[in-house]
């Protein structure tokens, strides 16, 4: 089945449910300074560099920088087998003296920005893809803020 794209939103089929992806308005991926990788090496492990044997290789990072109340910041995502494993990825938010003041989770390392909800600080949530769908989450607080739950598909005239 195709992908679904309502109300702004985009929603991929994963065989048995639509799931809801991330919005990544106001999100523009760049790659990492150096700075910003020996702040996330430090984070994911010192001996970790990609290149011992069997190494997975260096983790895929993606930054944008973003406005947190007229301050600037980062949103960091870390993917990579030897990081994430089988469960999610960290999101690092940086602020604009490249120090961690929150760390997230996400699978596949996929994060957004909330159209509609803000945190106690005016803050757009952050999105965060989980198993259930989209977790939004306060990047002042690290407290939840609300949901985009999968959409199960129900065929029309079988018993719910």
């Amino acid at each position: 089945m195709k992908s679904i794209i309502a109300d702004g939103r985009v929603w991929s089929w994963n065989a048995t449910n639509y799931v809801p992806e991330p919005i990544r308005d106001g999100l523009d991926r760049r790659e990492a300074s150096e700075a910003e990788l020996a702040v996330i090496i430090e984070q994911v492990g010192p001996v970790f560099d990609g290149q011992e044997e069997g190494s997975f290789g260096p983790p895929e990072v993606d930054v944008y920088d973003v406005d947190m109340n007229g301050n600037l910041g980062k949103i960091i995502a870390v993917r990579s087998p030897f990081v994430c494993g089988q469960f999610s990825c960290p999101i690092y938010l940086l602020n604009a003296q490249d120090q961690i003041f929150r760390v997230l989770r996400s699978l596949e390392g996929e994060v957004g920005l909330s159209r509609r909800v803000r945190d106690e600080k005016g803050f757009r949530g952050i999105e965060l893809l989980t198993r259930n769908g989209i977790s939004i989450v306060s990047s002042t607080s690290g407290k939840r803020l609300g949901s985009v739950p999968i959409q199960e598909i129900h065929i029309a005239g079988e018993a719910q």
